[in-house]
């Protein structure tokens, strides 16, 4: 939710309000919406193999290095993490989260490699960010559940019963009273301690405490704090609506708003405040549907009994001792009466401040008033495997409100959303989450938000789709064959020669393999385009297990230089093999000589200027990923049919988007370009030569 200004105002006088605190053998909540954004932008990290770019679409594996960093160290101090993630989108914040996504999408259509390096606070997160984060968490075995809407309330009650702190970077964690620690205050290194008796490893960190707040203007409580965000505004209520009834309380223009609220909560007691709150309102009416918001924002903070505490195995303690407001008894006092001579405004709109969006006014209206989260249509299965984080947390949106929000790519402003390609396994996901063909919501209006031409949103209502599906309840029962089957039916993909196709290949490549065909019926991807695909695919699965994770061209001629110097020349005639298993048989003297080649094109060209970035080129990429993000959510609707696709194993768009224009530039065709620029490590060019080979015959790709 946010409080405009509030962190500003804590971080002002942190010396105040922060202790320094050494984070050690202890259970941590983790914020998992907001960690996976701040260690994307962590700057705490200062490996170069970790600098991820944000103009190409998204570097997977080095953000999954920086993930895999962090939690060996939380490991590392004897830390035992446990990340809650925030669900589906509230219906009653839809102009705020139509605000956000129009923001992003203005930021990348205008990216490129010049923008990044000039505004580099300017972030368009990759569109498998979350993605990656809880694949890496899978990995780990580190615990984790989603919540059904946003999840503030369950992650601090969790913090409250387990007594232990809680990890986000969020303003409304001021007000939960748990223990909190700001993100940007962790520091990236474990700290070792020898005592006489014993030795431990801490993270030096800071805590804050809610006391420290509450001792710096006596008279406060938890129950009048939590009308601070009534009055400085958030996501319920628009900040200038008390702007008259702050500027009464002093004549102080010294001071900020937070600091004269502060105050003046301290002398009232919660009841009070509040009466006197809904005083500045002339009807019943206008002090009714503000006492509605007010309970919203009050009881949002209040800590609660959650269904995670169960999936946790942990034991409810979620009062916080403070009294609660007695909101029945406000309604029956609300009667007409004296008013303040100068009442507020109302305007209880969300407090979006955004001007205007290139949306149709009334179509965003509709959408907010209608679309309510309806959760009876939450079936058990479904909740089950949602709070296990085995949906995204989409899927919540596509089953209570009939829709499905885009996520915002870098892309070309010139063309149509690249998710468009996807709208397709959008419908069926849909059929699938609404009860199948005889499922009494599939014939809904579903409805897909994303860019159009331009910066424009648009909500794009789609058809019934056709073809008959399973419902999620008949998905648990169908066999393996069975559910191939509906995956090849939705892709459209034949259901005899593709399986015959995957044979030829490892397990790992299946998924990625189907994605591209699937991507190559709908839209073009040239051999240039392909090449770099399959070389990044056999870096990330292969190479990288072979010489180990470098991203670094100086770090790389560090450590291999003098092994390279001692190689034989001549290893043209080296036997090789040429079938399913040679990825799995790389010659580790290959892989050494093959990085030296390519390792330049995991960074930006720092030549490259707004003129000659390729957009059109970035927006390929994007469309590529949007069938692979889109396939994964089908692929584990369906129970995982074929093994997941883990992003991180799969792309680093810098690579991919830098070899594809080297590649280009190219006078021979792609096939000969390659043999002669891998022919001194032969176990890679025979495998690529075969992977191309077999690829053909799902794609025929024709030399550009």
């Amino acid at each position: 939710m946010g409080i405009p200004g509030f962190a500003k105002y804590i971080q002002d006088s942190a010396s105040s309000y922060f202790e320094n605190y050494k984070l050690a053998n202890c259970t941590l909540v983790i914020d998992g919406h907001s960690l996976s954004c701040q260690i994307y932008n962590w700057n705490q990290v200062p490996e170069p193999d970790a600098r991820c770019f944000n103009c190409y679409g998204g570097d997977y594996d080095k953000y999954a290095h920086t993930l895999m960093g962090f939690f060996h160290m939380l490991q590392e101090a004897n830390v035992k993490p446990i990340v809650v993630f925030d669900g589906g989108f509230e219906a009653k914040k839809l102009p705020t989260i139509l605000k956000r996504m129009q923001d992003k999408i203005e930021i990348g259509i205008r990216m490129d490699s010049a923008m990044e390096v000039a505004q580099p606070w300017k972030v368009v997160f990759p569109l498998f960010l979350r993605e990656t984060f809880k694949d890496v968490l899978k990995q780990l075995a580190i615990p984790m559940a989603m919540c059904q809407f946003e999840g503030d309330t369950e992650i601090a009650s969790l913090g409250h019963s387990l007594n232990c702190p809680v990890l986000t970077f969020d303003s409304d964690y001021f007000l939960f009273g748990v223990k909190y620690i700001p993100f940007k205050s962790i520091r990236n290194n474990v700290v070792k301690v020898s005592g006489s008796s014993d030795s431990y490893k801490f993270i030096p960190c800071q805590l804050y405490r809610i006391e420290k707040l509450l001792q710096k203007f006596p008279g406060l409580e938890l129950g009048t704090l939590h009308l601070l965000p009534v009055l400085v505004g958030n996501d319920y209520i628009k900040a200038g609506i008390f702007r008259e009834f702050i500027r009464e309380l002093s004549t102080d223009k010294s001071r900020s708003n937070i600091d004269l609220v502060l105050a003046w909560l301290a002398n009232q007691t919660p009841e009070g405040a509040v009466l006197k709150i809904l005083d500045s309102f002339e009807t019943s009416q206008e002090r009714q549907r503000i006492l509605n918001a007010i309970e919203k924002i009050v009881t949002s903070y209040q800590l609660t009994g959650t269904k995670l505490f169960q999936y946790f195995d942990i034991k409810t303690n979620a009062s916080n001792g403070w009294k609660q407001l007695d909101f029945a008894s406000l309604k029956e006092k609300l009667v007409e009466g004296p008013s303040s001579p100068k009442r507020a405004k109302l305007d209880t709109s969300p407090n979006n401040n955004h001007g205007e969006i290139h949306a149709d006014s009334e179509e965003l209206k509709v959408a907010h008033l209608e679309n309510n989260n309806n959760t009876s249509l939450v079936t058990g299965v479904f909740e089950q495997n949602f709070t296990k984080c085995l949906y995204p947390s989409s899927f919540m949106d596509i089953l209570t409100q009939q829709t499905y929000y885009c996520i915002p790519q870098v892309e070309s402003r010139e063309l149509e959303s690249p998710h468009k390609v996807s709208f397709n396994i959008l419908r069926a996901i849909h059929k699938i989450l609404a009860g199948g063909t005889n499922g009494l919501q599939s014939s809904k209006q579903f409805t897909i938000v994303a860019r159009s031409f331009g910066s424009r949103v648009k909500h794009f209502k789609q058809t019934t789709y056709s073809v008959s599906l399973p419902s999620l309840e008949e998905v648990e029962k169908l066999s393996l064959k069975d559910r191939r089957a509906v995956l090849f039916r939705v892709l459209n993909i034949d259901s005899e020669n593709c399986p015959a196709v995957l044979e030829k290949f490892p397990t790992e490549w299946h998924i990625f393999l189907i994605s591209l065909q699937y991507a190559a019926l709908n839209t073009t991807i040239e051999p240039s385009l392909m090449y770099p695909l399959v070389i990044m695919f056999m870096i990330l699965n292969y190479i990288d297990h072979k010489i180990g994770y470098f991203r670094s061209p100086q770090a790389y001629r560090s450590t291999y230089k003098a092994e390279m110097q001692n190689y034989p020349k001549n290893t043209k005639h080296t036997p090789v093999r040429a079938d399913r298993n040679c990825f799995h048989s790389l010659l580790k003297q290959d892989c050494t000589v093959f990085m030296k080649k390519v390792i330049h094109f995991f960074t930006r060209n720092p030549y490259e200027d707004s003129q000659h970035f390729d957009g059109k080129l970035v927006h390929k990429i994007a469309e590529i990923q949007s069938c692979m993000l889109h396939i994964k959510y089908l692929n584990g609707l369906l129970k995982m049919p074929y093994p997941d696709l883990i992003i991180h194993h799969i792309i680093n768009c810098s690579f991919i988007y830098n070899l594809t224009k080297d590649v280009r530039k190219r006078a021979l065709p792609e096939a000969r370009y390659f043999q002669g620029l891998f022919e001194d490590c032969p176990s890679i060019s025979a495998s690529l030569e075969y992977a191309i080979r077999q690829i053909n015959k799902l794609i025929m790709l024709k030399s550009s």
